[in-house]
Order: C-alpha cells, then structure tokens, then sequence
C-alpha cells in the first residue's frame, strides 16, 4: 500500500488477517519453513489451485529471519484472500505516454493519493517484451489483470475505490501502441466489468524533442555526454533529417501525437482515455479532469497546491543533482533549430488538434 499512509484495516480485514498470521505461525518452525507449510496455511483461503501455487512459489524454503518475513507477507497481502475484501472488478490506470510530457509530476502526484498502489513509475511490463524497469518479470504478455497486479504490484489487489497506477512513457508510442491495443483487449475480454481508465500526457513537440535530447547529456549517455549545445543542435538536426527520411528516430518521432492516438481511439471507447496538455498540469482545473477520470477523490485546493508544489521541489533537487554529477547544464535549442523542428510538427499538430476536436495547445 502507499508507504506515505498508515494502513488501518476495517474490523473485518482485521479478524481475516490475523487468522492468517495465525495459521502461517503455526505452520512455521523456529528455524526455518517449509513450502508445503505455507501451502497448508492458505489451503484454505479461498483462492483458486493455480493461485495458491503462484502464492506458494514466492515463498523461500529456508533462511534466518524467515518468521518475520512472513508475517509481513501476510499482513501487507491479507486483502488478497478473501474475495469479500477486494474490489470486484479493479480500477487500473495505464499512462500512455509521452517521454518528456509530465508522466513523472502525474505519476508522482497521484501516488501520493491515499488510495492509489504503485510500484515502479515504469512498469514495461503491458506492451515492452523486456524488464526495463526491474519491478516485473515475464514470459509473455499478461492474458489477465491478476497476473498484471500480481507482478506489477505484489498481488496488491485494489479494494473499493483504489487504484493501481502504471506510467510508462513508451507505451504508447507508434511502435509499441499496436502490442498495447492486443494486450489491453485481451485483458478487458477476460474481466469485461473491470474499470480500466488511460491518460496521455503531450507537450509541444519542439521543447519535447530539445528535452529528450538534453536529458541525453543530464545523464551522461554515450555520446552524448560531453556534446556542447551546438553539437546537440547538430545531433537533433540529424535526427530529424533521418526522421525525414523514413527512420524511426524516438527523439523525433515520439512527439507525432496524433497517429498512435488515433490508432488508439480507434479501438477504444472515447471516455477510457484523458488526454492532458504538459503546459497545464500546474492548473487545479487539470487535476480535476484527472482525478475524475480516474475516480479518486479530489484533494481541496490548498491541499493539492502543497503537494504540487512539494513534487515540483523534489523533482527539481533531483534534477539539479544530476547535472551536478555530470557537470552539465540544460540544453536549450537554437532559435533555428526550434524553427526547423516547428516546420515539421505542423502538420502533426493539426492532426492533433482535429483528433481532439480542440483549439491549438501551443502555437
């Protein structure tokens, strides 16, 4: 659960897990413990044969300290046995994208909601066959939300009016959107009354690709690391002439909004997905929008200005300490650069516009 907030289960939570952690002390020697042990002590909690063997699976056969480690498991994973105490059908929130867009201030502001669970910000585990992020581990893509939750989120199954939070930048990006769109009907065809809401978050494309770039050099990656700002000019200009040229260059190509959205919006109903401007997550009319979308309540606005203004601190102290460790400074595009970069997003941005049925964001 949110490690910002203290847990106080409901009286019936309360009684379930400690006969939980009754039955699993009982199984458990002074020494060590043993896997059918275990097994034995949620034989009777109600979940099915292959998830109590997924369960089991988790538990280490031996090992000093082990009485602890599983009174823990059992009080932080008691709303997973029982039905009764777990949302029906759960509410998960997937964050679509962009790299650069604000996925990290929405990521961050939401999960210090009291009824939010996240692990990792990142998860690349829907759509990106790898383990980018080091919080999941699979063989394939998930065919249900159970297997999702239970990787992704330690088996932290959403009670009523949680949510789980899940924002990978990638994914939904042009080359990965199409994976997505698979994997998230399969898994809606497998829980059809599951609650499952998006959000894109975009940015003016020109300042984006200049901050991916940037962040290239804040990171000291490759060769990017020492380049000067008109090296960087160079480089991005050299990415766009490729991106011209039918290459598939992210710095470039990740700010095309509107073709991956429009690939989306056409498998999904309208109202699953939020599509929020970078430009206006510092308005409390945002928020609003992204609260609702996802059914968690709405802080009172002074409450959320604190915490924006909190996320903002802790997010630039740790920018600041990374330019420090690298020596670098923010990359700030030529006036050229930005002008070349602003002829080619323009007809992407129309698109855009047209697609969300709005006035331009940014000009």
């Amino acid at each position: 659960r949110n490690p910002t907030r203290a847990y106080v289960p409901s009286p019936a939570m309360a009684w379930k897990s400690a006969l939980l952690v009754a039955a699993c002390t009982f199984a458990l020697s002074a020494a060590s413990v043993r896997r059918g042990s275990f097994a034995s002590a949620i034989g009777h909690s109600g979940l099915s044969v292959a998830d109590q063997a997924r369960w089991t699976a988790r538990v280490p056969v031996n090992g000093s300290g082990n009485l602890k480690h599983f009174l823990n498991f059992a009080a932080d994973h008691a709303s997973s046995f029982g039905s009764q105490y777990k949302a029906e059908h759960p509410v998960v929130v997937v964050g679509l994208g962009y790299q650069k867009c604000g996925t990290t201030m929405i990521a961050s502001m939401l999960g210090h909601h009291p009824d939010s669970i996240s692990g990792a910000k990142e998860q690349h585990y829907l759509a990106e066959m790898r383990n980018a992020s080091g919080s999941c581990v699979k063989a394939g893509p998930p065919t249900r939300l159970m297997d999702y939750i239970d990787d992704c989120f330690q088996g932290r199954w959403p009670m009523k009016g949680q949510v789980t939070l899940d924002f990978t930048p990638t994914y939904g990006v042009s080359d990965t959107v199409d994976e997505l769109v698979r994997v998230m009907k399969t898994l809606e065809n497998n829980d059809a009354e599951a609650k499952i809401r998006y959000i894109a978050a975009v940015r003016d494309p020109v300042s984006r690709a200049a901050s991916a770039v940037g962040m290239k050099r804040k990171l000291g990656s490759g060769l990017w690391a020492n380049m000067s700002d008109a090296e960087l000019d160079a480089a991005l200009l050299e990415e766009l002439r490729l991106r011209k040229n039918g290459l598939n260059r992210r710095y470039i190509s990740d700010g095309e909004y509107a073709e991956p959205l429009e690939r989306w919006m056409n498998n999904f109903p309208a109202e699953s997905l939020l599509v929020v401007n970078n430009a206006h997550l510092n308005q409390y009319t945002t928020w609003k929008k992204i609260y609702s979308h996802i059914g968690l309540s709405l802080p009172n606005k002074t409450s959320w200005s604190n915490l924006l203004q909190f996320v903002n601190d802790d997010y630039q102290a740790i920018q600041a300490r990374k330019y420090n460790e690298t020596g670098t400074k923010p990359y700030v595009a030529s006036d050229a650069v930005k002008m070349e970069l602003g002829k080619y997003y323009a007809p992407f941005n129309e698109r855009l516009w047209k697609l969300l049925g709005t006035e331009p964001w940014w000009g």
